[in-house]
């Protein structure tokens, strides 16, 4: 597996109250108070879910992202003490998978029956572990210096402790989940779910850190690319911001 030299977050863009009202409804008029706003640090992680969820309904709202040093204050306000944070008609709702369960219930995208909703589940919750799981691996990659080869050394040891067990672990669970991917591209019989951009933003980010765990997995992979290539997804594809994790 290759090693990728990169920084945890890039604040470059970000700076104090860095928002912007994403709007990919079918409505041509601008909406001047948007009913969701949307409060995580300026990357997908698990809040790209419901950015995507929002997008795919046609739904506006504010992508509020915070930068590292904005976070570092705002993270000793009760209010912001868990991120991702939806705020919406004076209720906060916090975590990202209870923020997507949420909107995905809301814009019918959440599974047709209780069978199809415990598997979107499991998969969102599988991935969630998978991401907690790699952590430390993300981690080690915030202190490298391309030019140090005692921290080239220390990322190699941390990829064989963190990263290759963890990819072992828990992407044949997922691909075997994903087998319906190849009859029509998503992952429950119904169609579409919360689930499927679970997968697609999550195997976009492995693509960047991690691409050669990916090669023998190719229900995920269609997943994703059924995913990015929705059309109700485009605009929001074209104008979200760029970020590795």
């Amino acid at each position: 597996m290759d090693l990728l030299y990169l920084p945890y977050l890039d604040d470059t863009d970000v700076t104090e109250d860095s928002q912007m009202i994403v709007h990919c409804g079918l409505s041509k008029t601008f909406p001047v108070n948007p009913k969701f706003k949307l409060t995580y640090l300026n990357a997908k992680g698990s809040a790209e879910m419901s950015r995507m969820i929002l997008a795919f309904a046609g739904i506006p709202f504010i992508d509020n992202r915070l930068s590292i040093i904005e976070w570092e204050v705002k993270k000793l306000d009760p209010k912001y003490g868990i991120l991702p944070m939806l705020e919406f008609e004076d209720q906060v709702v916090c975590h990202g998978a209870s923020i997507a369960r949420f909107l995905a219930k809301k814009y019918g995208i959440y599974g047709k029956d209780p069978l199809e909703q415990a598997l979107a589940d499991s998969v969102v919750d599988i991935i969630k572990d998978f991401s907690y799981s790699l952590k430390p691996y993300v981690e080690s990659l915030m202190k490298i210096h391309i030019d140090s080869p005692r921290l080239q050394y220390l990322a190699k040891e941390s990829l064989l402790k963190f990263g290759i067990p963890v990819v072992e672990k828990y992407l044949p669970i997922l691909e075997e989940k994903s087998t319906n991917g190849n009859l029509h591209g998503f992952l429950l019989q119904s169609g579409i779910s919360f689930a499927d951009f679970a997968i697609a933003s999550f195997y976009e980010t492995l693509q960047l850190i991690l691409p050669k765990s990916l090669l023998n997995y190719n229900n995920l992979g269609v997943v994703k690319e059924q995913v990015f290539a929705h059309p109700k997804l485009q605009q929001y594809l074209k104008i979200r911001k760029r970020t590795v994790l």
